[in-house]
């Protein structure tokens, strides 16, 4: 992953979570490309496949199979 626009980040936590917002931010300044995913959803395969990297804040029941999956399918987490 670098930083000219190629590495997709997702975050599992609320998008008003001050530390990770902050942290997208410097991301984003970097060119990185980042999302927020609900942690209280599930997360599909495929949006998992579009990630270079999938970081959490907490764990929750509904968001145990795509942290699976991201692990299965070696997606950084």
């Amino acid at each position: 992953m670098t930083a000219s626009g190629e590495g997709r980040i997702g975050f599992l936590c609320a998008t008003d979570q001050p530390v990770f917002g902050e942290v997208a931010e410097r991301l984003r300044e970097q060119d990185f490309s980042v999302r927020f995913f609900d942690p209280h959803s599930a997360v599909s395969p495929t949006q998992i496949d579009e990630l270079n990297l999938l970081v959490n804040k907490q764990v929750f029941p509904v968001t145990l199979p795509a942290l699976r999956y991201a692990h299965r399918t070696e997606t950084p987490l």
